[in-house]
């Protein structure tokens, strides 16, 4: 293994937490944007009133969410993983990298005004839930005992309410 490369797999630096290569770009959220910005030139839509308030917080939230889940997966190829993630991020849900890029697709569609970019957000959310069932039997099949487990108490998007400890 030469120094600055993790088995070969993505390109790390010694003592970096971060991996390149770990820095999914899902194709349906980037086919959706760029749909959405050649249908606004073609037929342009009155734009959606900004809302900044929520258009900043949900792109910074995604961002974090990411940067949180390259860091926590530092240590794997994710494309072809030796072991489960199931730390920082991970621990809370299973598909961070994922709710991440959906947070950045709809910030920039409030960001933009763009109807057509808040239109696709879906629609590439519905085909990443597509992809992640795929993804989820590849690691049942490579980790079964450990995914089995991972799947009963980590929900796949959005986190559970903690409850308070009973007295």
């Amino acid at each position: 293994m030469r120094p600055g490369r993790g088995r070969g797999r993505g390109v790390t630096h010694p003592g970096s937490p971060w991996r390149l290569a770990n820095v999914p770009v899902p194709p349906a959220h980037v086919v959706g944007l760029v749909v959405a910005v050649l249908l606004q030139r073609v037929s342009p839509r009155s734009p959606v009133r900004t809302r900044w308030v929520l258009a900043l917080p949900l792109s910074a939230l995604g961002t974090a969410l990411a940067a949180a889940s390259v860091r926590a997966a530092s240590e794997v190829h994710l494309a072809q993983p030796d072991r489960l993630v199931t730390t920082g991020p991970y621990a809370v849900i299973r598909h961070p990298m994922y709710v991440a890029w959906g947070l950045i697709h709809l910030g920039l569609g409030l960001a933009t005004g763009s109807r057509w970019t808040l239109l696709t957000a879906p629609l590439a959310a519905v085909v990443v839930h597509g992809e992640t069932i795929a993804e989820e039997r590849r690691l049942l099949a490579s980790f079964p005992a450990q995914m089995g487990g991972y799947r009963i108490t980590t929900p796949a998007y959005v986190p559970r309410r903690r409850r308070p400890p009973r007295a």
